[in-house]
């Protein structure tokens, strides 16, 4: 699907939107001022820091992160480290990194490897970012598949070793940290925790009116129903699993093409237990390079269950209707039209 403007414009310093701040900083090559830049965290353009001898990644502030680039001695590379900005749940995002790289055995997807946490420093191994090819899409659908099949213990569950609270990022989306309040279906769990909260959201800061509700919650009904209950990919069933262990932040700044065995390394995720196809519909809200590829890699890997193609939407909706709650702007018409499909 391709967005209307009033999407993509997250990446534009304008409007509704924050303003650019300095978010990434290298010292190891100097890109010339101005020059666009896209790394892990999004789109920006390189800044001239020439006092402190390096360059800067500007970057919306809606998604920066303040990263130091520094040698990484023992693996002769480099690391990134996270500072904690005062809410930041650290040690949540490396359990989270641990928890999918468990799957890596089996063929899981590259995760970027966490080097050490603590409550003001996560300092994660660097990717190194490579052009993509045809043979990096097919091993990064292919490993997403392996991924997802590592299962999670029910429907919301936050990755082992979590630390709490009961929700992940500055959205406060909500886990499900008690088993025995995990809803029994996909549809249930998708409507109560990831449309109806954040649709109340809307409703109680104004955003949207009580008729904007009712295209929430009639989508919300038929979710409930089952309407849109399919099964989990081949790989998971052959598991024994119902529940996929998902990255649950899949848009295209924290997947990185890298040439690897598994084509790309992951960063930054919400993990948590859902269902795969939530996933693979998030690389494709603000566009993901050779992203048929990867989709017909995973598809080889794991046949998805017939229709999926017509489900992108909906499972787009939850991560638009989150940044209508966090951004405004044009993703709340944007979540209401996505809604309205399905209503």
């Amino acid at each position: 699907m391709v967005w209307p403007p009033t999407v993509l414009s997250r990446w534009n310093a304008v409007g509704s939107n924050p303003p650019v701040t300095k978010a990434v900083h290298c010292a190891s090559s100097r890109p010339a001022p101005g020059t666009p830049g896209i790394g892990a965290l999004g789109i920006g353009h390189w800044e001239s820091e020439p006092r402190k001898g390096r360059s800067r990644l500007a970057l919306p502030t809606a998604v920066a992160d303040t990263i130091a680039v520094r040698p990484y001695v023992r693996g002769m590379t480099t690391t990134f480290t996270k500072h904690n900005r005062g809410t930041d749940n650290l040690a949540g995002e490396a359990a989270g990194l641990r928890w999918l790289a468990q799957a890596e055995p089996d063929g899981g997807t590259h995760i970027a490897p966490v080097i050490s946490v603590d409550r003001q420093e996560l300092v994660i191994g660097r990717v190194q970012e490579s052009s993509p090819t045809s043979r990096d899409a097919a091993l990064m659908g292919a490993s997403l598949a392996h991924m997802h099949a590592a299962g999670a213990p029910w429907w919301g569950a936050p990755p082992a070793g979590w630390p709490g609270p009961d929700w992940v990022g500055r959205s406060r989306t909500p886990l499900i940290t008690d088993q025995r309040q995990a809803p029994a279906t996909w549809g249930e769990f998708y409507a109560q925790y990831r449309i109806d909260v954040f649709a109340r959201r809307l409703r109680d800061a104004g955003t949207i009116n009580s008729d904007q509700v009712r295209t929430f919650d009639a989508v919300s009904r038929r979710l409930r129903k089952g309407d849109f209950d399919v099964p989990q990919p081949a790989l998971l069933q052959a598991r024994g699993q119902s529940v996929a262990r998902l990255h649950g932040d899949l848009w295209a700044g924290n997947a990185m093409y890298d040439g690897g065995a598994t084509g790309a390394t992951l960063i930054d995720p919400m993990a948590h237990g859902g269902h795969a196809e939530t996933d693979l519909a998030a690389l494709s809200v603000f566009g993901f390079p050779r992203l048929s590829e990867v989709y017909a890699g995973y598809d080889a890997e794991s046949a998805l269950a017939a229709g999926w193609q017509e489900r992108i939407a909906l499972h787009q909706l939850t991560m638009i209707i989150m940044h209508a709650v966090l951004f405004g702007g044009g993703y709340t018409a944007s979540a209401l039209e996505l809604a309205g499909q399905y209503a």
